[in-house]
């Protein structure tokens, strides 16, 4: 009987730990997405500054032409 018991708790240990590590998985995944979707719009950022900043080189140096 006891070994029945050990058996079953024992069960329902891998099972919850199982459970947890997919639950863990999952929020590693959505973690993932978040930082992927964070670096796409820094670098698209970064690009808007670079042609802001070729623009105003452009006006400085027609400026200076002047």
């Amino acid at each position: 009987m006891k070994t029945i018991i050990s058996l079953v708790l024992v069960l329902l240990l891998f099972c919850s730990c199982t459970d947890k590590k997919k639950e863990e998985d999952k929020i590693m995944k959505q973690t993932i997405q978040k930082i992927d979707s964070l670096e796409q719009n820094i670098s698209k950022d970064i690009e808007e500054l670079k042609d802001i900043t070729k623009q105003v080189e452009d006006n400085l140096k027609e400026i200076d032409s002047i």
